[in-house]
């Protein structure tokens, strides 16, 4: 079962795959995981406190507020009222909170980045000493640079990572890392093959080329808006895939069979394992819409 679909919020509303992908900035829901997502409760009463006692406020969310920057959360998922919405709406702006699915029992499912909370709570006058106090000391290597940056400029005393250290933990950095050493590994093979007559240097670039297109067309054979951006995903795939294959069934002749066995096997867990994670995503979106 998908973390999201674990979520009290998830069971109650029919959230909507397309506006939560928008508000959370990712591609595939999926990507929110426990560690990304958190149902909050105070979303409903948040907006009137932070008017009248904002010290209140701060001793009820500050903390939350911290660790969740901390720890690299992207959305904090609640519900709202119409007329909490509202007042969030007239508090810190229209765009900072929004709805993601139907209202029901006179409450909407609603999405806010703790990241653009913090940024325009800590650019208000009205909140600026209590932000300054509550984030001091921010921890910022799993926070995006930019955003870093406008929280020291918006006076906030944070604790400053290099290049480096993001890069080591950025996923996005792990995850080309991976496929880079993937590519390597699985060309190593190949100079024990008889039969194979083409450049090593050759099959191994087009391993490393194929990598990132072959990335965004299974994000958007999944995720595309469009019937045919999603047709157009699928294409990308399948020649980015076959392409490194392709070359090395042209550039050889009369292989071993147990080369043949190895290559459709190959061929076959790789194809099985993208089928899986895309029958998983449209299940995801099938369950949020469920209620």
């Amino acid at each position: 079962m998908a973390y999201l679909t674990r979520l009290e919020v998830c069971r109650r509303f029919s959230i909507d795959p397309a506006k939560l992908r928008s508000a959370s900035g990712v591609q595939l829901l999926l990507a929110l995981n426990k560690r990304r997502a958190q149902e909050v409760d105070f979303l409903e009463e948040l907006p009137l406190l932070l008017q009248r006692d904002p010290q209140a406020a701060f001793a009820l969310f500050g903390q939350r507020l911290r660790d969740s920057l901390t720890r690299g959360m992207i959305v904090w998922l609640g519900t709202l009222s119409p007329q909490a919405l509202a007042a969030w709406q007239e508090l810190l702006g229209h765009d900072l909170v929004q709805v993601v699915g139907g209202i029901r029992d006179g409450q909407y499912p609603a999405v806010i980045t703790p990241g653009d909370l913090a940024l325009c709570l800590a650019q208000d006058e009205r909140f600026h000493g209590l932000m300054r106090e509550a984030l001091h000391g921010l921890d910022t290597l799993r926070i995006p640079r930019d955003r870093a940056e406008a929280l020291e400029n918006a006076g906030i005393g944070i604790r400053h990572r290099s290049r480096w250290e993001r890069w080591l933990r950025d996923p996005t950095v792990i995850a080309y890392v991976v496929v880079f050493v993937y590519s390597t590994l699985r060309v190593l093979p190949v100079t024990f093959v008889d039969g194979f007559e083409g450049s090593l240097w050759v099959l191994w670039g087009l391993d490393i080329a194929t990598a990132i297109p072959y990335t965004w067309g299974v994000v958007t054979m999944v995720a595309g808006k469009t019937s045919r951006l999603r047709l157009t995903g699928l294409a990308v795939t399948l020649i980015t895939f076959l392409t490194p294959y392709a070359y090395f069934w042209l550039r050889g002749s009369n292989y071993p069979t147990y080369v043949v066995v190895v290559v459709y096997v190959l061929i076959g867990a790789s194809l099985l394992y993208e089928a899986l994670k895309v029958l998983r995503s449209r299940k995801l979106d099938r369950d949020l819409l469920h209620v």
